[in-house]
């Protein structure tokens, strides 16, 4: 959902949101050293993963035509994903912390829980009015999540009312 308010033919601000249902896969580990032992168990969960941002929208209206491209860049933050395995080595018969002999044993205890990041977006697009009122839109945004190797694009297309 976006809501985009233009005070100028050129220059709009907006709120922008959205939610997905992430399917996520986890990998659950035992290994036991001394006896040989090593498995792996998998299983899906899903969770909500949204964000809510602020955008700032620079668009040209063609004259005489129905077409108008724009870019656009916001901020603000991403939640619901993040979550992690935790695996620990341990002895038989309890934690590292009780002492005795060796760390044999490596296993997954759990996972995090969600997390809330920030996150920033670029991107560009076109929309073609049907009506005054009344228009397609498709666009593309790069999404910028906590480093690169959380980073994201997605492709959006709907309708527009303009009011």
């Amino acid at each position: 959902m976006d809501f985009k308010y233009f005070f100028h033919r050129y220059f709009g601000v907006g709120i922008e949101g959205w939610a997905v249902d992430a399917r996520q896969a986890r990998e659950d580990v035992f290994v036991d050293l001394s006896d040989g032992i090593f498995s792996r168990t998998f299983h899906n969960e899903s969770n909500l993963v949204g964000a809510v941002l602020g955008t700032f929208t620079l668009r040209y209206p063609i004259h005489c035509s129905r077409f108008s491209p724009y870019i656009f860049g916001g901020g603000g933050a991403i939640f619901g994903g993040g979550q992690r395995p935790i695996n620990r080595w341990e002895r038989e018969g309890g934690t590292i912390a009780q002492g005795g002999e060796g760390f044999d044993i490596y296993r997954t205890v759990g996972h995090t829980d969600s997390e809330t990041k920030a996150m920033g977006q670029v991107g560009g697009g076109m929309e073609v009015r049907f009506t005054p009122h009344i228009g397609w839109v498709s666009d593309f945004s790069w999404n910028f999540v906590d480093g690169s190797h959380n980073n994201f694009g997605m492709v959006r297309t709907g309708v527009n009312f303009a009011f």
